[in-house]
């Protein structure tokens, strides 16, 4: 099935909302609350962020925001991004973190199975 542009307004304002909890994590919440919930929100915003801007399918949307979320933590793995001099900036360096940890892919996990949990449960009649 191709996935085209299609906007849907009630996505972009759960991804905003979940946007704008996923800040406030990174600038309130300390420790285990910030890394870890900043996770698992992580990946509930990039699949609402592709279901408000395509036409993608739940499975497909969450499935591609669980491998984003796995190859930026395999990023931290190898070094790519400070070997590049990428995390010389601020927003990058936040975006894509520095440290690997099993942990966060653990979280990744449970933010995908937050996020199908969510879609089955807001979809039943």
């Amino acid at each position: 099935m191709p996935i085209n542009f299609k906007f849907s307004a009630r996505y972009a304002v759960a991804a905003a909302v979940v946007f704008l909890v996923e800040v406030l994590t990174f600038f309130i919440g300390k420790g285990a609350v910030r890394h870890t919930l900043g996770d698992v929100l992580a990946v509930i915003l990039v699949a609402l962020a592709l279901r408000a801007l395509t036409s993608s399918s739940i499975r497909w949307s969450a499935l591609t925001a669980l491998g984003v979320a796995f190859a930026i933590e395999g990023f931290q793995l190898t070094g790519v991004v400070s070997e590049s001099g990428l995390d010389a900036n601020p927003l990058i360096a936040a975006t894509l973190g520095s440290t690997f940890a099993m942990t966060d892919l653990l979280a990744y996990t449970a933010g995908t199975g937050l996020y199908l949990g969510a879609e089955w449960l807001f979809k039943l009649p």
